[in-house]
């Protein structure tokens, strides 16, 4: 699939005709419709009804430019990250955590983080597991740090911190002389 005729597509979808995407992509008209007329024998599917008045995407054209729509972002955001990696001490950190993750572990790490990279913008979200979970997955933070399990992602996972939780009573109370609850 060519990347070029996938934007034409994801263009006259999106702008609702051909001349809308001639102007947004400083193409001419007749080569827009070439265009798109050899994206669709290639890929073997009529992607618009061709309609007096316009265009309207058939079932496949929709199928196509949620994919199209979603291949764009991360494409954006691929190039955002690129470049701010070109030049680690600008730009924006925008991160999801869980709540004891963002309210008790982060903040000092972050701030360290800020001590050595002050021109770096952060943004922490706090939410729970699966927000943050949908946050990463919509490309809306770069990073999102969790406690809970996440299922059916397709995200990937890299343990950081292992946390130990242990019950505390007072010297006086049953429980405390055993070694096991």
């Amino acid at each position: 699939m060519n990347l070029h005729h996938l934007e034409i597509f994801y263009t006259v979808a999106e702008s609702g005709s051909i001349t809308a995407c001639a102007e947004r992509l400083h193409i001419s008209q007749p080569a827009i419709s070439r265009q798109l007329k050899e994206f669709e024998q290639r890929i073997g599917v009529v992607l618009f009804e061709r309609l007096p008045r316009g265009m309207r995407l058939t079932q496949a054209g929709e199928v196509l430019r949620e994919y199209a729509a979603r291949l764009f972002e991360i494409a954006r955001a691929a190039e955002v990250s690129v470049r701010e990696l070109a030049d680690a001490r600008q730009g924006h950190l925008a991160i999801g955590a869980s709540n004891t993750v963002g309210t008790y572990i982060l903040p000092s790490l972050l701030a360290r983080f800020r001590r050595t990279h002050p021109a770096v913008r952060i943004s922490m979200f706090v939410g729970n597991t699966e927000q943050v979970a949908q946050g990463v997955a919509d490309l809306r933070f770069m990073l999102g740090f969790i406690e809970g399990p996440l299922h059916g992602r397709d995200l990937r996972v890299h343990r950081f911190l292992d946390d130990e939780i242990v019950p505390v009573a007072s010297a006086d109370h049953p429980l405390s002389g055993r070694r096991r609850l």
